[in-house]
Formats: C-alpha cells, structure tokens, sequence
C-alpha cells in the first residue's frame, strides 16, 4: 500500500472512531438525564423537597466543589448502594434512605449545616433537593 493509502485509511479510521465515541457520549447523555428525571420522581414521592431546600442550600456553599446534580446523585448513591432510579416505591425508597442515614450516624459521617448536625446522606439529599428544584 503507498502512503496516501495508509494516511486515507488512517483519516477514516479515526474518523469512525471519534463517530463512535460521540454515539456514545450522547447514548451515556440520555441515559443519565433519564436517571436524574427518574431521581426526581423519586425524591418528589417519598419526601417534600422544597423542605429540604434550606439545608441544601447551606451544602452546596460549604462543599461548593460538590455542586453538580452528577456528582451528588453519584455520592447519595454509594451510600444507598443502589441507584436511586432503581427504587420503585415510597416504602423501599425510603426504607434504603433511612437505613443508610442509620449508617452515617452510627459511623459518625454527620456534617453542620445552619446549626444543624445531620447525616452526610441527608446532607447529599438536600444538596440534591436545592439543585434539582432550582
């Protein structure tokens, strides 16, 4: 094969491959935005979260690096161990938010918000709350 062969092949290779990686990229996008409307919903049905919004207010200007849905639905969901938009109902919901809270306080994972001592997983649901409903 002379250069130009190779160097042409090259082009479309690479071209099919950036063609890949925005097909996935754009996939992932949907994907997660379909999680985070699904979070959503969740937080909607098992609690009142313009209730939480105070709090979560104060978060996000203590943990300003922390202020993107992505990266607070990622760190609510480690505690949980599960993804949020897996949990279909009020009382498994619930049931996963009140144990991993147990689990916070118990390992003494608390933060201060406005004079207020709460769970690290209260913290990132009401940093969630503040972003989402804002």
């Amino acid at each position: 094969m002379s250069g130009k062969q190779l160097a042409r092949r090259a082009l479309l290779v690479g071209i099919a491959l950036a063609a890949g990686g925005v097909t996935y990229a754009w996939r992932s996008s949907v994907k997660r935005r379909r999680q985070l409307e699904r979070a959503r919903e969740v937080l909607h049905r098992i609690l009142e979260p313009a209730a939480f919004r105070p709090l979560g207010a104060a978060y996000l200007a203590q943990q300003p690096a922390a202020a993107r849905v992505e990266d607070l639905l990622g760190a609510l969901e480690r505690r949980l161990a599960t993804r949020l938009d897996t949990l279909s109902d009020h009382d498994s919901a619930f049931g996963q938010i009140a144990a991993a809270i147990e689990r916070d306080l118990e390992a003494g994972d608390v933060v201060e918000l406005d004079g207020w001592v709460v769970a690290e997983t209260a913290a990132l649901i009401a940093g969630l709350c503040q972003l989402l409903e804002s």
